[in-house]
């Protein structure tokens, strides 16, 4: 009689093998799945991110000053602003709170523009200046800037 023996270990080692690979391919192929959802997820998210954020409003006041030393009883203002894809509309300018400008400006997308608003603000060289830039969308840029 023929010893099967050797033969049930080799079937129960190939069996094992077998079940452990179909293990791991399923454990491979639902973390694979997971991750293609999750990464799909996060592009759409940024898609919607960047689309938003070239559609937004852009701009950053680089500097303002008052220049009182050009003319001490109606000194000009002036501001330079950096823009993005979407520059605003700027409808009004403040110092210290009061609208020294109203009406529209229009700056150039993706640039660097100089404004120069003359003003009617009393100051006297040193202080500090509050300049408010209001987008006709309601937006407002703030800095502080200095009388010179």
């Amino acid at each position: 009689m023929m010893d099967h023996r050797g033969l049930s270990e080799i079937v129960a080692a190939i069996l094992l093998v077998f079940i452990v690979s179909v293990a791991g391919a399923m454990v491979y192929y639902s973390f694979s799945y997971k991750y293609s959802l999750i990464h799909e997820e996060v592009s759409r998210e940024r898609m919607e991110v960047e689309d938003a954020l070239l559609e937004s409003e852009s701009l950053t006041i680089l500097y303002a000053l008052l220049n009182v030393s050009e003319s001490p009883s109606s000194p000009p203002l002036y501001v330079a602003v950096g823009t993005g894809l979407k520059p605003p509309i700027i409808g009004a300018i403040y110092v210290n709170g009061t609208m020294i400008y109203e009406g529209e400006i229009r700056l150039p997308s993706n640039s660097i523009a100089a404004l120069r608003i003359p003003t009617t603000v009393n100051a006297t060289r040193g202080d500090l200046v509050e300049v408010v830039l209001a987008g006709i969308s309601g937006v407002r840029y703030h800095a502080t800037g200095y009388a010179g």
